[in-house]
C-alpha cells in the first residue's frame, strides 16, 4: 500500500508521533513524509530552512519529500485567500504523488486547504492537539479553526490522542479510533 503523510512537523525535527508513525507504518507499506512547505515569505523573515523543494530516502519505504514554496503565501495568510489559490503549487507538485497513492494521511489541519483538491482517496486525519492553541499568530489562529472544521467533516476516519477528541469526534458522527500518545 502507498500512503501520504501530510506532517505537522519536519523530519528531521525531535522525534515526536508523526516520525513514529511514518516510520512504523513503512515496515509494511510505501510512505511518503510530506513536510509542512516553507513559504518564501517564511524564509525571509524567520530565515533558516530554505523554500526550495526535495526528497531523500530515509529507508526504502520511506521518503521525505518537501515541496516547492517558492510561490506560497505563509499558511496565516490562508484565511483571506477567497479564491483558494495559494495551494495550487503544492497541489500541482502532489499530483503524481496523490495518483499512485492508495490513502491519504493527514497529521495537521493546516494540510486540508492541499488535501480538499484530491478526491476519490480515503482520507485519515490524525487530531494530535487543538493546533490553533498552540500559535501566537490570530491569524494563523482562525485559519486553522477553519481548516480544522472543514478537515473533519471531509475526512473519513479519525484518530485522536485523548478521550476528548475521542468524544467530540464522535459526537461529529466520525470513525474514530483513541490511539494516545506513546503508545
Amino acid at each position: 500500500m502507498e500512503i501520504l503523510y501530510f506532517a505537522p512537523i519536519y523530519y528531521d525535527d525531535m522525534k515526536q508521533r508523526p516520525q513514529q508513525i511514518a516510520r512504523l507504518l513503512a515496515q509494511n507499506h510505501n510512505v511518503y513524509y510530506i513536510e509542512p512547505t516553507i513559504s518564501l515569505m517564511r524564509q525571509i523573515i524567520k530565515g533558516g530552512k530554505k523554500c526550495t523543494g526535495r526528497r531523500r530516502m530515509i529507508s526504502e519505504t520511506l521518503q521525505v519529500v518537501r515541496l516547492n514554496g517558492i510561490c506560497t503565501l505563509h499558511k496565516s495568510l490562508e484565511i483571506y485567500d477567497l479564491l483558494g489559490i495559494n495551494n495550487i503549487t503544492e497541489v500541482l507538485q502532489l499530483r503524481e504523488l496523490v495518483n499512485k497513492c492508495d490513502i491519504l494521511w493527514v497529521g495537521y489541519s493546516g494540510w486540508y486547504t492541499v488535501v480538499r483538491h484530491f478526491k476519490g482517496k480515503p482520507v485519515i486525519f490524525d487530531k494530535m492537539d487543538e493546533e490553533d492553541l498552540l500559535v501566537s499568530s490570530k491569524m494563523l489562529q482562525k485559519t486553522l479553526r477553519r481548516n480544522m472544521s472543514e478537515l473533519v467533516k471531509y475526512s473519513d476516519y479519525v484518530i485522536v490522542t485523548c478521550q476528548k477528541f475521542y468524544e467530540d469526534m464522535r459526537k461529529k458522527g466520525k470513525l474514530v479510533k483513541l490511539i494516545r500518545n506513546a503508545v
